[in-house]
């Protein structure tokens, strides 16, 4: 790439110089790494790390042959949805090791980064040609403020393990083509355990089918293996692509199959049955793509989650924007095809990382635009970042005659690209960090998002904000009554503050609102994602009822603790905790044979539980 790249070429190093420089860039990473996102193994748990880590016994029970079998695993809920059982042995693993201190999650994510910053590095290359901008893309790649969510969101190790496995797969693809023995396999087993990881690993699937456009460029030295498959003349030019088919067809085969278990697994069937279409129009998936696109060019606004304008309404302006975005990549790719073919490459791999998010109605995809879903194209957004550098360079030095004042501007623009990169990655961290900071952020960009509200009331109260907790409680039930999870936390912190009455007529309204609820949510027609959510909302219920009964108790109206114990045994006759607290009303009452069949039924369902069996005993010795 011009005269800059005769000048740092990797070729003019020695294989002792290259060695040091590599052992130096490593190093580089490591420090950078630390330095800007260190901060985060001082952080904690966050939204669905609790469902998916603190209160998931699959988690917590080292039982890996659970994890392959059922898609279970990676939730507390129970209702799958998910099947990434690598990652639940990740998880495990975790928990097995280090037990639950969030801080030895963050740790790993940390690790991680910093080995997925090495891949890149790797990679990169082979596709720059060259090791100084190589090192650069890695540079790019392990400060740039967009991955912060990854290494600070324990629940985004999904993106982490898979991005690290699909960097794996394409590495071993282009060692096999450097002739490395056995490129093929381990790709191909990288890139299965990618997909068991998280199923955004499909969308390393267009770059290996296009991965023959590189070929167009003549290479550092000849390639010592012959390439396999066709060769086909494009456009009448001399540029040859290279299709590697037997490679094209493996990976497309071991894609098709995953899709095959994924899809059993997370629903029990192989039939694509739409339940109720996609989760949010089309126009929502193009503002994902630009603006995770401009997220990297300019890192502002960053958080956990991004309000999307197209999910409530189509906006005209904003789509002219939007549609001019994405011709702009076009024209990139277009003006590329033939004079660079690694930008239309990286473009690929860009969009491809999208994908996963596409709104196609049998995945009833959630409409979620967050941060750590970029991993993954950040890639590749790293290497077009490297390659517009060099050409810049070459263009400077061209313009600059004095190579001392040259360096000088590369020296300080790349300095205060690095600091300014460090700074906003430490500012992320420490929002992250600080559980109110963090859902104050997000409920004041959704304003109308009750679950940011919950959350935002739960901060508080670890924080003994109780004044502002109800508020956030309060916000959060009025902006969605017929949720049990708002009615469930605004009736506790009405107990918490001796308001007994008005928590008694919180939690009658909801299961009042539920009674009425049809249930048509929890057939088989309706989509993966209604179902999920009634099975959370059922859960929800069952903790208004057992929250009703223990105020009823501490008023001493066992009538009425009685009629929301009975209700909760009616929803679920298997839960131990209904039994176990009917058997508590009988005692007190007096009712020595009703206390002692509840105690049992309550034995039957959970015969580990020490107080259950305690109670038990204690009742059949009155008895005697």
């Amino acid at each position: 790439m011009g005269n800059l790249r005769a000048m740092t070429g990797r070729d003019i190093m020695s294989d002792r110089t290259l060695k040091w420089f590599q052992y130096s860039i490593m190093a580089i990473i490591v420090a950078l790494v630390w330095v800007a996102h260190g901060g985060a193994v001082n952080g904690g748990f966050h939204y669905d790390d609790f469902h998916a880590i603190v209160n998931n016994p699959s988690v917590r029970a080292w039982d890996p042959l659970s994890y392959f079998t059922s898609s279970k695993g990676f939730s507390s809920g129970g209702e799958g949805g998910n099947y990434r059982p690598v990652t639940v042995t990740s998880f495990a693993l975790d928990v097995l090791v280090g037990g639950m201190r969030p801080g030895h999650f963050l740790l790993v994510n940390l690790i991680l980064h910093a080995v997925n910053t090495w891949l890149v590095y790797l990679i990169g290359r082979r596709l720059l040609r060259n090791d100084r901008w190589a090192a650069v893309a890695a540079v790019v790649y392990a400060i740039h403020p967009v991955n912060a969510e990854a290494v600070n969101y324990v629940v985004a190790r999904s993106s982490l393990v898979s991005s690290f496995l699909t960097l794996v797969a394409f590495w071993a693809l282009l060692r096999r083509d450097e002739g490395m023995r056995g490129g093929l396999g381990v790709a191909v087993a990288a890139f299965s355990l990618a997909l068991l990881s998280k199923e955004a690993a499909l969308s390393l699937l267009p770059p290996v089918v296009f991965k023959g456009w590189l070929n167009q460029r003549n290479p550092v030295r000849p390639e010592p293996v012959k390439p396999m498959g066709a060769r086909v003349t494009v456009g009448g030019g001399s540029a040859i692509w290279k299709w590697d088919v037997p490679v094209i067809l493996i990976f497309v085969g071991v894609s098709a199959l995953f899709v095959v278990l994924w899809r059993f697994m997370s629903s029990g069937t192989l039939l694509a049955t739409i339940g109720g279409g996609a989760a949010y129009p089309g126009w929502t998936f193009i503002e994902i793509v630009v603006r995770g696109v401009w997220l990297w060019v300019w890192p502002w606004p960053l958080g956990l989650d991004h309000p999307l304008v197209f999910a409530r309404q189509f906006d005209t302006r904003l789509a002219v924007f939007y549609a001019g975005g994405i011709g702009a990549l076009v024209v990139l790719a277009a003006w590329s095809l033939r004079r660079e073919p690694l930008v239309v490459w990286s473009v690929v791999w860009i969009l491809a990382g999208f994908l996963p998010l596409l709104p196609i109605p049998w995945l009833t995809t959630r409409g979620l635009f967050q941060e750590n879903r970029l991993v993954f194209s950040a890639a590749a957004l790293a290497w077009l970042t490297a390659w517009a550098l060099d050409r810049c360079a070459c263009v400077c030095m061209r313009l600059i005659r004095s190579p001392v004042v040259a360096r000088a501007a590369v020296i300080g623009v790349g300095g205060a690209f690095v600091l300014g990169a460090v700074v906003i990655d430490r500012g992320r961290t420490a929002v992250w960090n600080d559980d109110v900071r963090l859902w104050e952020e997000v409920t004041s960009r959704r304003p109308d998002d009750y679950l940011a509200h919950v959350n935002l009331g739960v901060a508080y109260l670890s924080r003994r904000m109780v004044d502002e907790a109800t508020r956030a409680f309060e916000r959060a039930s009025g902006l969605a009554p017929d949720s049990p999870l708002a009615a469930l936390n605004l009736g506790q912190i009405y107990q918490r503050q001796n308001r007994s009455q008005d928590a008694e007529l919180v939690f009658q309204d909801a299961i009042a609102r539920w009674n009425r609820r049809p249930q048509e949510a929890l057939s088989g027609e309706a989509s993966r994602v209604a179902r999920g959510m009634t099975v959370a909302d059922s859960r929800d219920v069952q903790g208004i009822r057992f929250a009703l009964g223990e105020l009823y108790l501490a008023r001493h109206d066992l009538a009425g603790a009685q009629a929301a114990y009975e209700d909760a045994a009616r929803a679920d006759a298997s839960d131990f905790r209904a039994w176990y607290n009917l058997g508590v009303v009988a005692e007190r009452r007096g009712n020595v044979g009703g206390a002692r069949d509840a105690y049992r039924r309550a034995l039957e369902f959970a015969p580990q539980e020490a107080k259950v069996a305690s109670a038990l005993e204690r009742i059949m010795e009155h008895a005697q």
